[in-house]
């Protein structure tokens, strides 16, 4: 059984958001279109307390800075998805009635998160244990931001021995060019497939 899932498709990522994703409000007309292909769909959400480590205003320092914390160095970001806010909420215009599972990240604001499946700490999300459990190993990835979530939510389900999909023209990047280049250079050479939303509709036809 096939399984979508949707990274981050939230208001704070979306045009006049905290942390606008280019392109992000382009894909989401065609992943309600892809939503009825599949058996099962789930969700990652941002959910972050305030004064999370990720913000700049947490270090006194200003978004793009960059702090080097527990042995590498952590790019620091807008203050976003604070839990319960507007910005993060998944977008309304987002079909969201199959959503059967959302995986909440970054909740702990000693840790980042940009996996959907765990924290920088090693905390689960519970998303890998709801998708165990109804033994769901094909999964779809949709949603933003390409080289950041939707990377290491991929990177980590390859880890995890799911078969992963990456469904190109329906994520989005951050940083268009280069480095999003090189997140799907990556994730293909980890075993990712990267594909078409147009393979998927003709294998409906």
């Amino acid at each position: 059984m096939k399984t979508l899932v949707i990274i981050d498709m939230q208001n704070d990522f979306l045009s006049h958001g905290a942390l606008e994703v280019k392109g992000s409000e382009r894909i989401i007309p065609l992943i309600n279109q892809l939503i009825p292909l599949f058996d099962h769909v789930v969700a990652s959400q941002d959910w972050h307390p305030k004064n999370h480590v990720s913000f700049a205003k947490t270090h006194g320092k200003k978004s793009g800075d960059s702090i080097f914390l527990r042995g590498r160095w952590r790019p620091l970001w807008k203050d976003h998805c604070i839990q319960s806010s507007k910005g993060a909420k998944i977008t309304e215009s987002l079909h969201q009635e199959k959503i059967e599972f959302v995986a909440y990240k970054g909740t702990d604001k000693k840790w980042d998160s940009y996996s959907a499946f765990f924290d920088d700490g090693g905390e689960s999300t519970h998303l890998f244990e709801f998708l165990k459990k109804h033994n769901l190993f094909d999964l779809y990835f949709v949603g933003v931001a390409t080289e950041y979530c939707v990377k290491f939510s991929v990177l980590d389900a390859l880890s995890l021995g799911f078969s992963v999909f990456v469904i190109r023209d329906a994520i989005a990047a951050l940083h268009a060019g280069e480095e999003e280049k090189k997140s799907l250079d990556e994730m293909k050479k980890r075993g990712a497939k990267l594909i078409e939303s147009k393979d998927l509709f003709s294998r409906r036809s």
